[in-house]
């Protein structure tokens, strides 16, 4: 009796488990239909909008080369409209603090003793560190400026805006631009992009019954 009631415990909760488990594949089925449509709603003027704006720098840049080869040696290069949003110069070393210490540093050589606590100080400006009770390492302080800044950033390589730009497709096929591309190859792979291929009409030819190696009459 108790196995039995056991058994039947242990089914309703299986099933349970189970309608638990189908509403919530029910409710992300729901929720991934949606994001699709957001995808295809959202994302295809995106991507498109993206599109246009490679489209326009690539023939900017075309343009800024033209009049760039017309303007006297001794004038001004047009600056490109994508360097002027994206490009930064590396920012350089920055002082944030600066002030006078005194260090210990080997009598020897002037070195900077790396531990400073361990150096034992006799009051004049001089000290030693004991390597055993029959040698000790003589020591001197020494001022340094102590100089808090920030390190030069690195150098920043420029690409442009559509030689960067990768794009999944969605009404279209992706963008995945080759790095060094020419504006001019870009409008032209632009082009192609949107030019829609045509599916051609193709003949499959199925035979009807199984060969036999003999021709039918």
């Amino acid at each position: 009796m108790v196995a039995r009631l056991e058994a039947a415990a242990s089914e309703d909760q299986r099933r349970e488990e189970a309608a638990a488990i189908a509403k919530r594949v029910d409710a992300q089925r729901k929720s991934n239909e949606a994001l699709a449509r957001r995808i295809r709603e959202e994302g295809g003027p995106a991507i498109d909008m993206l599109l246009k704006l490679a489209h326009d720098i690539a023939a900017a840049e075309m343009a800024d080369t033209r009049l760039n080869a017309q303007i006297p040696d001794d004038a001004d290069r047009i600056v490109g409209a994508d360097r002027l949003a994206r490009y930064r110069p590396p920012a350089p070393r920055e002082t944030v603090s600066e002030s006078e210490v005194e260090l210990w540093v080997f009598a020897s050589n002037g070195n900077l003793v790396g531990a400073q606590d361990e150096v034992i100080d006799r009051c004049d400006g001089t000290g030693y560190l004991t390597g055993s009770p029959e040698y000790r390492t003589q020591c001197v302080k020494r001022r340094f400026r102590s100089i808090d800044y920030l390190e030069a950033e690195p150098r920043q390589y420029y690409e442009p805006f559509y030689s960067e730009l990768q794009l999944p497709g969605i009404d279209g096929p992706a963008w995945s631009p080759r790095k060094g591309t020419s504006p001019a190859a870009i409008l032209e792979a632009l082009v192609r992009r949107g030019q829609r291929s045509e599916r051609q009409v193709l003949t499959e030819l199925v035979p009807m019954d199984a060969w036999t190696g003999v021709a039918a009459g």
